[in-house]
């Protein structure tokens, strides 16, 4: 437990690795494939890493002024940072319809 601060920290920068390796996969399918489907993924990638900062600023600017403040914005974040998995879902649902039917012929 005396490390619990380095663990959070490679924790935070695991999280920004995965995701940095899903932004580079959704510009690679957007170059092979544009479609709306890689469009909204790679829009859903890059919208998730800017609400994960955001939101992290957020917080820390939020301590400062209140306890209140800090509930009430973390709130809004747990709202927030659901839209951009939301669209990043809807894309890779379009773009497996689109495949299924280009490989089964549905």
């Amino acid at each position: 437990m005396e490390n619990i601060e380095l663990v959070h920290l490679l924790g935070g920068i695991l999280a920004y690795i995965a995701q940095f390796i899903i932004i580079v996969g959704c510009f690679f399918l957007v170059s092979k494939q544009r479609n709306l489907g890689t469009a909204l993924m790679l829009a859903g990638a890059i919208l998730n890493t800017l609400f994960a900062v955001s939101g992290f600023v957020w917080t820390l600017i939020s301590a400062r002024e209140s306890a209140q403040s800090l509930v009430r914005t973390t709130g809004i974040i747990n709202v927030l940072t659901n839209l951009p998995t939301l669209i990043f879902g809807l894309g890779l649902l379009l773009y497996g319809i689109k495949y299924l039917k280009k490989t089964n012929g549905i």
